[in-house]
């Protein structure tokens, strides 16, 4: 079964090759049973086909779902067609009720849905774990010393804990901004709108969006079946994740040089040269480092198929989801591997060894000629940077000034009062309220979730409905309770 033929004739095998979307249809063949399964349920539910053959093609989508080689066969057009022609062969005619009221639009659309829809649950699950295990280090180095940088260069002293609560915060945000495309974009069912303009056939909506776990439909069909705006949200957000890993890892490949070493990375994530043999590379941050940069060509050309495109479908949509699925599977994979560098991740002590090496707590000085002194600050800047210049330690200058301090990296990070500072009470109060957000959130997470097992629970009532009338009396019309 081919669509074209009998409009077009056959057409030339390798020509077919090129523009088949099969082999990416691998991804979501799956989503594509399923979803196929929820619309045949809900037109036997609805009185629109025979019951008895609607369980008979959930059979046999069972049976694909068991053994998906079935229906990906390269000689078809996309996985949709090969679906059609598996059932036609097994079932002959009745197979073709399965067709009445849907399109490849809308069911490729709310296969693509589902499928990112586990992606991001994937992708948020192990965020909290890493955000939990950025929390358990941070505890342990509440006076770990490090240099803060700006430009790269020693600006003022910090500690290891008041760093990693830096990363976690911004995964905390990343977090949010993804569950919100979750549950605000991805999870809207495109079901019943056809090709462009919906169905004759009495589809309800709504109840094939319950049907699979939808929050709710996307209203206009147009827009339902021909945009891939939701993938290209999906992955854009999971790539905010990415962002800050890819920062993360830039730092860990600086910090663990021996000429800073502030930290030791895990073994595990290091390898060695074929050439030198003392060489430890920090082979899974360069690798994290470099995908960053490549994902961000998947996002470009999902942005730009989308762009280029008129209103309605084209098959440029369906070269769309492979960049997609590249950006969240790579996505749950760095967070996964910075989860595990973190766990291992060891500070050496040097960070404060390099933090008295640099007049680190030249600001505090600055500061404190001010609101000792009463100095405007610009001028007690000016001040303390001409001392620095004639080649004169932090303590001297304090001396000269008169003033009291901070002398040293650790009396800066305790002058520090403002919320979020290194100071080990605001670090303390900031890494209990980080932890009372990751809670929050891994709740929120499995309160999603339970939505979704809902909707799983629901196909599964109205299936067992279909099977339980399949050779029986067609007349028996009462349906499952939701």
């Amino acid at each position: 079964m081919k669509y074209r033929e009998k409009l077009l004739g056959p057409g030339e095998d390798w020509l077919g090759r090129y523009t088949s979307s099969i082999r990416d249809d691998r991804a979501i063949v799956y989503e594509v049973l399923e979803t196929l399964k929820a619309h045949v349920a809900h037109l036997a539910e609805k009185g629109l086909m025979p019951r008895d053959a609607a369980a008979r093609i959930i059979d046999l989508l069972d049976e694909a779902e068991r053994r998906p080689e079935l229906v990906l066969r390269e000689e078809f057009e996309d996985v949709h067609e090969a679906v059609e022609a598996y059932l036609e062969d097994r079932l002959g005619s009745d197979a073709g009720w399965a067709s009445l009221g849907r399109s490849r639009n809308d069911h490729v659309a709310a296969a693509l849905r589902l499928r990112a829809r586990k992606f991001l649950l994937a992708l948020l699950g192990s965020m909290i774990r890493l955000r939990e295990t950025l929390l358990s280090k941070a505890e342990q180095h509440v006076k770990t010393v490090v240099p803060a940088h700006t430009h790269f260069q020693p600006a003022q002293p910090t500690t290891l804990a008041h760093y990693l609560l830096s990363v976690e915060e911004a995964l905390a945000d990343s977090w949010r901004h993804i569950h919100s495309v979750l549950v605000e974009i991805v999870d809207k069912s495109p079901l019943g709108a056809g090709a462009a303009v919906g169905t004759s056939a009495p589809l309800d909506r709504r109840r094939l969006a319950s049907l699979l776990g939808f929050r709710e439909p996307v209203i206009n069909t147009l827009y339902a079946s021909s945009s891939r705006l939701f993938l290209y949200t999906a992955a854009s957000a999971a790539y905010t994740a990415v962002l800050v890993l890819s920062r993360f890892a830039e730092d860990m490949v600086l910090w663990s040089h021996p000429s800073l070493g502030y930290v030791e990375l895990p073994p595990a994530h290091l390898a060695t040269s074929s050439l030198i043999p003392h060489k430890k590379n920090p082979v899974t941050m360069e690798i994290l480092r470099a995908r960053a940069y490549e994902l961000l060509g998947d996002l470009l050309a999902l942005a730009g198929i989308e762009a280029g495109l008129p209103s309605g479908y084209s098959l440029d949509l369906q070269e769309a989801s492979r960049h997609a699925w590249r950006i969240l599977r790579e996505a749950v994979v760095a967070v996964r591997v910075a989860e595990s560098l973190v766990v291992g991740l060891r500070a050496t002590g040097r960070g404060a060894v390099e933090a008295e090496r640099h007049p680190v707590v030249s600001p505090d000085l600055a500061e404190g000629l001010s609101l000792e002194k009463g100095v405007p600050y610009r001028e007690a800047h000016r001040r303390v940077a001409e001392m620095l210049a004639e080649g004169l330690d932090p303590r001297t200058i304090a001396e000269r000034l008169g003033l009291r301090g901070p002398l040293t990296p650790w009396e800066s990070i305790l002058s520090k009062k403002v919320l979020g500072s290194p100071a080990p009470g605001k670090v303390e109060e900031a890494i209990a309220a980080a932890w009372e957000r990751a809670r929050s959130d891994r709740a929120l997470l499995a309160e999603t979730t339970r939505t979704y097992v809902k909707g799983e629970e629901e196909l599964g009532r109205l299936v067992a409905w279909v099977k339980g009338g399949a050779g029986g009396d067609s007349g028996d019309t009462q349906l499952p309770k939701a």
